[in-house]
């Protein structure tokens, strides 16, 4: 068994469920973002911010090069040279260079 894997799928499985009891009780403040917008901008796809795809692959948005290095699998995004991975949010902080809120309410 992986337990790593199985603690990390843990921890997300049980936030998904704080956030869906947070929205559910209407815990929300003006102006910001509720749980349930993060999960719906995490669960955006990546393939539809990156552009260029070549045989699965994408160039990094996280530094210059030339043949694309990128991969994509179960929604998160992984450079196999530079190391840079995340989900949705953090592409699309890099994208538009913009903050985790902004990113949250551009995807939804």
């Amino acid at each position: 068994f992986q337990i790593p894997a199985l603690e990390k799928k843990a921890d997300s499985l049980k936030m998904r469920i704080r956030c869906l009891l947070a929205e559910a009780e209407g815990r929300q403040r003006k102006n910001s973002i509720t749980p349930g917008m993060i999960l719906r901008a995490r669960e955006y796809p990546i393939t539809e911010l990156l552009g260029g795809m070549r045989r699965g692959n994408y160039r990094c948005i996280s530094h210059e090069e030339r043949k694309p290095s990128m991969g994509v699998k179960y929604n998160r995004a992984r450079c196999f040279s530079c190391g840079f991975s995340g989900d949705s949010i953090d592409v699309k902080m890099l994208l538009e260079n913009c903050d985790f809120i902004d990113a949250v309410k551009r995807l939804q």
